[in-house]
């Protein structure tokens, strides 16, 4: 026992600060190392400090012992954690003596040790079982010509230069980790964060196919799987694990197939996978191509999809990242995200479309890889509910408004194009045409994706369903886009021709007619005015002040900028063209009428919305019309009182 305890103290690369209170606080890249610490000082062995050894690069470990001795320990050298080799071995003087210790996973360690017996694997199993992650911690004696001479070829080893670096350093670490006196086990509570069960099973509401990837046991990882609520107990597990050759994993997986394919909708068993499954399924997908084989990948990605859920045990890193971008790749328009928090997520964070990285006591390493980092796991729901969901619908109304404004522009230049005969004359003044994308129509779009906002984030995360809508794609898709597209072509010819037919009586003098830059006016405005108002048409807070505002403001700058080209030297000088014309529009009854009254026809754009929504609702619709119906208001923004909230709560 006494050795056990010692190997804790001292097979780890945690660092250690003396308190005020006398009491040792320990820091480490591993929170397991620092609750092996915490349980070896509280039997009394004690790591105090840890101090560099002159002239080397190793380090001296000042030991308190039961009694009161203090005892130093010399560490040698240290082979660190890898997700290939799975263990941690550091060499160390202790006291006299040279020391292997060791400790690893117990499916990496237990071939390398001596006397493990049976009743071990069998407390192994149990562990398992009550979702405990374990370690074997081993340890075996050294003579000091046989550690030197192990010692050059190490270091000859990290020398080496490239990929044969690590190759080396692999093979002189498997020359010392074998033959190890196992010492005992070691079992941690890997405690879920608040709010896991409760998101996971939000997510399964959402329609997200949640996969569960972790170098964890197979007893560890079912465990965990049904704490968090991705399984339940009812739910029959289909096993793909411990297979030894191709062929085996091979009819497993049609074996499984068959299962999935043949379960009824309401007992859809999940699916459990171990890394060893996963190797020969992908080594199948490489050395098989033209036979049935080839396609193991493709069935594994289309069983685990059909499962209710899948559980990938006993993976490595880079089998993570396999496993991600076999779904990646697997279709068109499917979308991945990993998360993770630790060292061993990163290859599959940035394996994924998203990567998501929880901050914790795993170091950084997965932050730094991820495009997005949160600090709890529960906050996912929000990110992709309220968010994600938003963002995508804001993104399509942006995209299909910059394309539809542009196209409302161009149709009345074609429309002059065939009515001059081609002759290359411009249809609107050209610093009119220069100012509207950018002065006359691009803040509105911005203003209105930042704060037309559609219900609370409460209200949001209460009503996942909502999130089918992005996953259906009913907010960009070609039909979508076809109606912006007529919007455009409807919209600009009606501001070309009315005012050219009524105004310039459809004159082709072009701009010798003094009367064709009045209706190129008038025109140029009800494009302004159309493209705002259709904007404000499918805004979900019509009466929003900083909606309302943005429209209000840019027709002002709009005016002003007319009334600056017409009307003083400057603007003469820019555009002749619109010389005096601006305020004399006003006194020609047929343009102030075209002005006036052409945009009414966005009354048959209105009707169409009214009808869709009547006939074809979306969930987001009907999910804002209850809300309001309740007594909610999108009017000030996403901050609403906790009495609505609830009122909402309740009748949900």
């Amino acid at each position: 026992v006494k050795s056990f305890f010692v190997a804790l103290a001292l097979c780890h690369d945690a660092q250690v600060d003396i308190k005020d209170n006398k009491e040792p606080e320990y820091s480490g890249s591993s929170a397991d190392e620092v609750s092996f610490l915490e349980a070896s000082h509280a039997v009394g062995v004690s790591m105090q400090a840890r101090a560099a050894m002159p002239g080397s690069s190793g380090a001296i470990l000042h030991i308190h012992m039961p009694g009161g001795a203090v005892e130093m320990a010399k560490v040698l050298c240290q082979l660190p954690f890898d997700s290939d080799r799975k263990r941690m071995t550091v060499v160390c003087e202790w006291h006299g003596t040279i020391l292997c210790l060791s400790k690893g996973a117990d499916s990496t360690m237990a071939p390398l040790c001596l006397g493990m017996e049976h009743h071990v694997h069998d407390q192994l199993t149990q562990f398992g079982k009550l979702g405990l992650r374990t370690l074997v911690i081993a340890q075996k004696t050294l003579e000091l010509a046989e550690f030197e001479e192990w010692n050059k070829e190490y270091e000859a080893a990290r020398s080496a230069g490239g990929a044969e670096r690590e190759r080396l350093m692999t093979a002189c670490a498997a020359k010392l980790e074998h033959g190890l006196d196992f010492l005992g086990l070691t079992a941690i509570e890997d405690k879920l964060q608040d709010g896991v069960p409760e998101a996971i099973q939000k997510l399964n509401e959402m329609n997200v196919h949640v996969w569960m990837l972790t170098g964890d046991k197979t007893e560890t990882a079912i465990e965990i799987a049904k704490s968090c609520n991705l399984v339940d107990a009812e739910t029959s597990l289909v096993k793909l694990a411990g297979a030894t050759s191709e062929e085996m994993a091979f009819s497993m997986l049609k074996a499984a197939r068959d299962t999935i394919q043949n379960a009824k909708p309401a007992a859809i068993p999940a699916l459990v996978l171990d890394g060893a499954f996963v190797l020969h399924v992908f080594r199948m997908a490489e050395g098989n191509s033209g036979s049935e084989e080839a396609e193991a990948k493709q069935i594994l990605c289309s069983v685990a999809m059909g499962a209710k859920a899948c559980i990938c045990c006993r993976l490595s890193p880079q089998q993570k990242r396999n496993l991600v971008e076999m779904v990646k790749f697997a279709g068109k328009g499917r979308i991945s995200l990993a998360i993770g928090d630790g060292a061993n997520d990163v290859a599959m964070i940035q394996g994924a479309h998203c990567g998501v990285a929880v901050r914790g006591k795993e170091g950084t390493q997965a932050v730094q890889a991820s495009d997005v980092a949160i600090s709890q796991f529960r906050f996912l729901v929000p990110l992709l509910q309220c968010h994600g969901r938003r963002a995508y619908r804001r993104v399509s109304l942006y995209l299909c408004y910059f394309i539809y404004k542009h196209v409302a522009l161009a149709v009345g230049d074609m429309l002059w194009a065939h009515q001059d005969s081609f002759q290359g004359r411009i249809a609107y003044p050209d610093w009119l045409s220069a100012g509207y994308p950018v002065v006359y129509t691009a803040l509105p779009i911005i203003i209105l994706v930042m704060y037309d906002l559609d219900l609370p984030d409460q209200v949001a995360i209460d009503s996942p369903h909502l999130y089918l809508e992005g996953q259906e794609r009913i907010y960009f898709n070609w039909r979508v886009f076809g109606a912006w597209i007529a919007s455009g072509i409807w919209h600009g010819s009606i501001a070309w021709l009315l005012p050219s037919l009524v105004v310039d009586n459809g004159s082709r003098d072009g701009e010798e007619d003094p009367d064709f830059w009045t209706a190129s006016l008038v025109s140029f405005t009800l494009v302004v005015a159309h493209v705002s108002l259709r904007l404000w048409l499918v805004s979900m807070n019509k009466a929003n002040k900083y909606v309302i505002g943005v429209l209000v403001l840019c027709f002002a700058v709009y005016f002003i900028s007319v009334l600056i080209l017409g009307h003083t030297a400057l603007g003469v000088y820019m555009q002749p063209q619109l010389d005096g014309i601006p305020l004399d529009l006003f006194t020609r009854l047929k343009a102030v009428l075209a002005m006036l009254l052409t945009p009414f026809a966005l009354l048959l754009d209105a009707l169409v919305f009214k009808l869709l929504h009547m006939y074809r609702p979306t969930a987001l619709y009907l999910a804002r019309q209850k809300y309001q119906s309740e007594g909610g208001s999108q009017t000030k923004g996403s901050q609403v009182s906790p009495e609505v909230i609830s009122k909402v709560e309740e009748k949900n």
